[in-house]
């Protein structure tokens, strides 16, 4: 019902296709595969506002998860941070907002609603325990279960990187 719009099509598409490039990207790098990663990183933001966070964060979980699953060389850490610099174009329209040189939304009107502290505002996501653990085995052990063992590993990584940068309280907020 609602594909049609820019968000859902963030999540349906542009997010899976911003997956797939950038870990087509780390495996083996090339100009053309970055710039395939930087013009959907574009085409993310361009789509939703969220893309402009979303979207990067996701090559940065990504990022880290494949360093975890393969290991840490000088080449493959100069690939990831090549891989990260695709980012550039949502980064300086987010520090453009920052100081206010393009306009920006106002949100407060829209989050006064909304639960003030990180347990609650978590809770908005995962609303039990018994989620949390349905949750967290889907992602955690199926993979591990149902893939390859490489793939199953960048997976378990790839959970642990989203939850490790983006849902505790320090980062967050």
């Amino acid at each position: 019902v609602r594909l049609w719009q820019g968000k859902v099509i963030l999540w349906t598409l542009c997010l899976p296709l911003i997956f797939l490039l950038s870990y087509r990207y780390l495996r083996k790098s090339s100009r053309s595969r970055w710039g395939e990663v930087f013009l959907a990183l574009v085409a993310a933001q361009g789509l939703s506002g969220t893309g402009l966070f979303l979207a990067p964060a996701l090559v940065v979980a990504l990022s880290f998860a494949y360093l975890f699953t393969v290991g840490v060389s000088s080449q493959r850490w100069q690939a990831v941070v090549t891989l990260n610099a695709a980012s550039i174009y949502s980064m300086a329209i987010l520090a453009f907002m920052a100081l206010d040189i393009f306009p920006n939304y106002n949100l407060s009107e829209v989050y006064v609603s909304w639960p003030q502290n990180w347990n609650n505002n978590a809770g908005l996501v995962v609303s039990s325990l018994a989620e949390g653990m349905r949750n967290l085995f889907c992602l955690l052990v199926v993979p591990l279960v149902c893939l390859p063992t490489v793939y199953g590993r960048f997976f378990l990584f790839f959970t642990l990187t989203v939850i490790g940068l983006y849902l505790n309280p320090w980062t967050g907020k």
